[in-house]
């Protein structure tokens, strides 16, 4: 084996005599290797700490013991500069994550103005580094003493010895896990006291989940620090009343099950109350003949009751010589004792709620008395009073316990008498205190749920103390007495720091107006110039803002501008590289060398997989550098499935799926000219066999996947047209970077045609394109018979066409729906159904459940019909609610290039919008189509990408197909036959994640700013943020389960179970055997995935959005009513106005322009609206919306990115009180699923964005995510 030197970063590997395959596969672990086939050399890069590492291994591993001189020169010099950029990094790491700065102030802001020190350690970060993401999050703890008590399953246990993974009892009474335990030090402790003497302690930045009187009668709640309390305890004014209400548990606490009971839990309640309980003899007192008898069917069946006086009973059990269970129930709980020594068994006391219940209603019949809805308990044990304090609050109600002294009057003597203890308790509405019929019906009817509120809070000192997070949705936990717990400035100071000057600040539109305001408030003294439409001439500005939807219209203009800085605000949206606004901010940034100081502003630089952050460090300029270019950095941080040839019905399948016999797409040059032209082919062989294989990175983004030989067609000159600077090459050795691979098709995947929808929706559409439907009132006059005149109705209706296709889809879809018809040929030479019956009109004139699926089967029909190349629909022929249902049908499949004319309407751009109509709608008549493509030259794109990066991957099994032409279309590429069995297509997933602990250090020794909400030094100021879910019913269940139902067919179909799957890998280890099984539970779902997938689920949230409406509306009144600003965000655009409408208030959509929006936002931030509707997309990012603590999301977004950016527009600095963020679920509907799918989907984000383990991420797509769902409830 031979190493050698190339230059500073590189190495080549020889193994020339030495080959093995064992060396082969150890260098393929290098990141960024590259193979020269015509030297037979390997190439290593060692330009990173990573690399160089890998090399060294790799030269252990075989046994290099001395490296050549130049490489161990190479190696000391790298390991220096290694070193060197280790601590560069480390330092870079405290800046980017810390607090402190050593910034005393940043200079040149406005009087008065200034950072904190948080914001000024980023200032200094991008002074040392000069490009960054800023990405900062904000938030606050809580803590409790040690000594705190926590309700656990089996029973209570100190805060200072819970930890990770016990459970706690939870608001709802059921347990959640804890998931985290954080020592806080020394705190200031206060001792919270409730009303009925409930108390607990807890630190000053404790969070309390609490409610006004106001917000208690409609269900709002705040969130609350124990500080912020204190000084708001009472209204104030005469009665001073408690302001704040503390919530009970929602239901009761569920503890874990203890064995069979030998006593019957209400028996025990009686005899505990009114017995006499010795071991001699146990007797029961009462003059009460209903209690009585309720005693004698509560004992053990041969339990003898026996009178012994006026109101004494003795019990007795059997024959003598029998074991008295009843006794040895009560010895075993050691309740053979004196009345006021008497308590609750501890199996009963945390027992079933049932036994709980049962046990209360023994000692109420007994020593309990009625007073209003509430119950009085009376009794000489202050141990059973406690006790049955404790079991009422455990069951979700009140209890307050008094003391006071007993007195009697003897012979006119008054005398003390026995200490008695009372108990003032109150149970839930759902909950039966008394089984005595004559005491229920004293009981008052109930003025509502019990409660109880905050009475005061006095501090106590200093102690140690500690907070815990849980898995409960709303982060609540039940504490002692059963209480229930819970980046723009910084880059303008950046840049006025560092007088970085002239600026170019790229926003979103929605924003702009935000961005005006923040450089005219902190410097005052520079030109700020707002580029606002397409027709700008001013650059003079100091201060240039321009939107991303204008920024791509004049780049050519700011390359031009020595700009020192750029600003890029919400740059996730850069992270598509196509886009033109990603590529005309790359080129801007790039410009005269390279702008000095680049900044990108976002909280989620990544959504769902660590790729997305690959385009904005390339506009950093730090992507090379830092990561080696895209093959390293896909190497370490991206993982890998298989794809697709384009068939002659222009679906895609497969290329392993593609059988001998099957039509696919392919051309042949035409003789004479030698222009090419597309044909249908045949394939004539499929083969396979392993093979090692490449990845070609083009630069749209795209991958393909191919054996080092596969020939692509390549070059720039029209496909069509024969030109000699189009060749066949392979993508390794011999095409350079600047070729370009021929681009044919953008496809998409099939209709689904199997559904009712569908089927009636195309039904409908036939028949207004070739049909009629009419119905006559006939008048009969009788002449020859004395009786009255009659009428009827004559119904009409058909369809006649000259394609027997159309023709025998009708039929097959009438018989389906059971529809009367007769089918003819006619003498024409036209072939015609008939339906001349009132059940046919009445099938075609019914509602009609227009769903994604109904519309795509509608433009099927009125294509098939009406359709001529790429128009649909002539207008004068159609009437205008055919016309109307068209274009209903064209938005609802989300097909946004089709064009209406005078004429009809024009299906979009050319050919690859009529390939994407007939793949959204897949109409009976192929031919129409495909005569349109077939036969005709030329290509559907221009813009041919380029080869911007190829790495090998190993050895794969691989395949191969032969056609009639020698080509056909793979990726949407151009692609020729392999010499007979060479070939593999298989699509390469970058959407996976690994490596990301060192992904994130890597971006924060580097280029990424970022301070989380658990830094308390950092922003301390900042309140609390509360979520909790409002559960919703939905009015439309029959529609909503019609559509899962639908949902769920079309996922059985498109999924088939592999029968030989277990046969395939019994040879395998267990190990093996299980990967393989999870591999085939992720395909499972994928091969279910495509295009109508996505629109149904997209149907079904719309189903589920319809269905809530209602209850959504009430719910956000009564919250009006509290007169507290409320912030409602929701999905779709339709929702958005609805609710606009509904409540008379302003709305942000993306159709609101920016100056009417900043209007919006002052607005509401002066008070002049209580509520605000905004779309999650157009008013979730950039605006400051302080003036509400309220938020309310009628609709999930797709995103947890989302939902934390919507938030975040009131939970921002200049907040002052605790956000509460509200979630309007339907229950038992796709809310559900998407809330706990989008709630795990934060956690791939927050490894990258904020650091966190990554042990447990899940890389799972929302849409897979609820596939799976429906898969697993229907069984599929």
């Amino acid at each position: 084996m031979e190493l050698t030197r190339i230059n500073k970063k590189w190495v080549r590997i020889n193994f020339s005599d030495d080959f093995s395959w064992d060396k082969v596969n150890a260098v393929k672990k290098i990141p960024g290797r590259e193979y020269k086939p015509d030297t037979e050399n390997w190439h290593v890069p060692l330009n990173t700490r990573e690399n160089a590492t890998h090399f060294l291994r790799f030269c252990n591993q075989f046994g290099v013991d001395q490296l050549p001189n130049q490489i161990e020169k190479m190696i000391k010099e790298l390991r220096e500069e290694f070193r060197k950029e280790e601590e560069r990094e480390q330092a870079n790491r405290t800046l980017a994550t810390g607090a402190t700065s050593n910034l005393d102030r940043v200079y040149g802001t406005a009087k008065g103005m200034q950072l904190r020190e948080y914001q000024r350690a980023a200032v200094e970060y991008i002074e040392k580094n000069k490009r960054a993401i800023i990405g900062d999050e904000q938030g606050l703890g809580k803590a409790q003493p040690l000594d705190a008590k926590l309700l656990t399953p089996n029973g209570w246990q100190k805060m200072g010895e819970i930890e990770v993974d016990d459970e706690v009892i939870g608001r709802d009474g059921s347990p959640t896990k804890v998931t985290g335990v954080y020592p806080q030090g020394k705190k200031e402790i206060y001792e919270v006291t409730f009303s009925h003497g409930a108390s607990t302690r807890a630190c000053g930045e404790h969070l309390w989940h609490v409610q006004t009187n106001n917000g208690k009668r409609r269900g709002y709640h705040k969130v609350k620090t124990t500080e912020e309390l204190i000084d708001d305890l009472r209204y104030g004014g005469k009665n001073n009343q408690s302001k704040w209400f503390a919530p009970l548990i929602e239901e009761p606490v569920r503890f874990e099950e203890d064995e069979e009971y030998k006593i019957d839990p209400y028996a025990l309640g009686l005899l505990i109350g009114d017995g006499s309980l010795r071991e001699e003899h146990i007797s029961f007192s009462s003059g009460d003949e209903d209690l009585i008898e309720n005693l004698e069917i509560a004992l053990p069946q041969k339990a003898n009751l026996t009178h012994i006086s006026e109101y004494d009973y003795s019990i007795s059990y059997g024959q003598k010589t029998e074991e008295n269970i009843v006794q040895t129930a009560l010895r075993k709980n050691d309740l053979l004792k004196n009345s006021e020594h008497k308590f609750i068994p501890d199996k009963f006391k945390y027992g079933t709620p049932e036994t709980r219940i049962a046990v209360l209603q023994g000692l109420f019949d007994t020593d309990g008395s009625v007073q209003g809805s509430g119950v009085v308990f009376s009794s000489a044990s202050h141990q059973l009073s406690k006790d049955v304090q404790e079991v009422v609050r455990s069951l979700g109600g009140t209890a307050s316990l008094h003391t006071c002294e007993a007195t009697y009057t003897y012979d006119g003597e008054k005398k003390q008498g026995q200490e008695r203890h009372r108990v003032y308790a109150k149970l839930p509405l759902d909950m039966e205190p008394f089984q005595l019929e004559r005491k229920k019906e004293k009981l008052e009817n109930p003025q509502g749920a019990p409660c109880r509120t905050i009475k005061s809070i006095e501090k106590v000192g200093k102690k140690e103390a500690q907070c815990i997070s849980v898995e409960a949705e709303d982060s609540l936990y039940v504490t002692d007495d059963y209480v229930v717990t819970h980046n723009t400035v910084e880059a303008i100071g950046a840049v006025q720091h560092l007088d970085a000057y002239p600026v170019l600040c790229v926003v979103p539109a929605a924003v702009r107006s935000h961005w005006e305001k923040e450089w005219k408030t902190w410097v005052s003294r520079r030109a700020v110039k707002t580029i606002k439409s397409g027709k700008h001439t001013d650059f003079r500005g100091s201060i240039n803002i321009v939107t991303y939807s204008l920024v791509y219209k004049f780049t050519d203009k700011f390359k031009k501008k020595d700009f020192q800085a750029i600003i890029a605000d919400e740059s996730h949206k850069l992270k598509n590289s196509s886009t033109k606004r990603a590529s005309a901010v790359k080129e801007i940034a790039r410009a005269n060398g390279g702008i000095p100081y680049r900044m990108l502003l976002t909280g989620t630089p990544v959504i769902n997989q660590p790729s997305e952050i690959i385009n904005q460090l390339k506009i950093l300029g730090v992507f090379k550098d830092v990561f080696g270019g895209w093959m390293q950095f896909t190497d370490r941080y991206c993982l890998p499935p298989d794809a697709p040839v384009l068939m002659s019905n222009l679906k895609e399948k497969e290329i392993s799926k593609v059988e001998e016999g099957d039509k696919v797409i392919g051309w042949r040059e035409q003789e004479g000219n030698k222009n090419r032209k597309m044909t249908e082919e045949t394939v004539i062989g499929n083969y396979r066999r392993e093979a090692e294989l490449i990845e070609a990175t083009l630069e749209n983004g795209q991958t393909i996947r191919c054996t080092p030989d596969h020939n692509w067609l390549s070059g720039r000159g029209r496909f069509g047209v024969s030109n000699r600077s189009q060749k066949w090459t392979n993508v390794p050795s011999k095409t350079k970077f600047s070729s370009k691979l021929s681009f044919l098709f953008r496809t998409n995947n099939e209709a689904n045609t199997e559904t009712k929808d569908y089927k009636k929706g195309y039904l409908i559409g036939a028949y207004r394109g070739d049909g009629w439907l009419s119905k006559k009132t006939i008048e009969t006059e009788k002449i020859w018979r004395d009786k009255p005149n009659t009428s009827y109705n004559k119904y009409t209706s058909g369809i006649a066409t000259e394609d027997e296709k159309i023709i025998d889809r009708c039929e097959e879809y009438l018989q389906e729906f059971e529809v009367p018809y007769g089918r003819r040929e006619r003498k024409d030479g036209l072939h015609e159904i008939n339906n001349n019956s009132e059940e046919a009109f009445n099938f075609f004139t019914s509602d009609q459940n227009k769903s994604g699926d109904w519309y795509s089967g509608f433009l099927a029909g009125l294509y098939d019909t009406d359709g001529s190349g790429n128009f649909i629909c002539q207008y004068k022929k159609h009437n205008s609610s055919t016309r109307k249902i068209t274009e209903e049908a064209f938005q609802a499949l989300e097909f946004e290039d089709y064009e209406k004319r005078s004429n009809g309407i024009r299906i979009g751009n050319g050919r690859n919008s009529l390939i994407r109509f007939y793949q959204k709608t897949d109409p009976a008549l192929r031919r129409k189509i495909k005569s349109y493509v077939l036969g005709s030259g030329g290509r559907f794109f221009s813009d041919d990408p380029e080869v911007v990066d190829v790495k090998e991957i190993g050895k794969q099994k691989v395949h191969s197909i032969e056609t009639t032409s020698g080509n056909y279309v793979a990726y949407g590429l151009a692609s020729k036959n392999c010499d007979r069995k060479d070939s593999q297509f298989g699509q390469w997933d970058i959407s996976g994640a690994s490596n990301l602990d060192e992904l994130y250090d890597r971006l924060t020794g580097n280029c990424y700013v970022r301070r989380n909400k658990d830094q308390e030094d950092i922003l301390e100021e900042l309140p609390a943020k509360q979520r909790s879910v409002v559960e919703l019913e939905i009015d439309n269940r029959s529609k909503y389960n019609d559509v899962e139902e639908n949902l769920a067919d079309h996922l059985r179909e498109k999924y088939k179970e592999d029968d030989d799957f277990a046969e395939q890998i019994d040879h395998l280890s267990e190990p093996l055997k299980e990967a393989h099984k999870e591999r085939h539970a992720e395909a499972k779902v994928r091969r279910a995935m495509n295009a109508e997938h996505l629109v149904k689920i997209n149907e079904l949230r719309q189903v589920t959005s319809e269905g809530k409406y209602k209850e959504a509306k009430k719910w956000i009144r009564n919250f009006r009513e509290t007169g507290e600003p409320l912030l409602l965000f929701a999905h779709y655009k339709e929702t958005t106005q609805k609710l606009a409408d509904e409540f008379d208030c302003p709305k942000i959509t993306g159709d609101v322009g920016s100056d009417r929006r900043g209007e919006i936002v002052e607005e509401f931030q002066n008070g002049d609206h209580d509520l605000l509707v905004l779309n999650i997309e157009a008013g979730g990012v950039g605006i400051t919306l302080t003036e509400a603590s309220n938020v309310a999301f009628v609709e999930i977004p797709w995103t947890w990115a989302e939902t934390v950016q919507a938030e975040d527009r009131t939970h921002r600095i200049g907040q002052e009180e605790a956000v509460n963020i509200y979630f309007l679920l339907a229950e038992d509907t796709i809310d559900e699923w998407m809330w706990e799918l989008v709630s795990k989907k934060k956690m791939i984000t927050d490894v990258v964005n904020k650091g966190i383990s990554s042990e447990e991420v899940e890389q799972k797509s929302i849409e897979g995510g609820i596939a799976e769902k429906v898969m697993e409830k229907y069984d599929i």
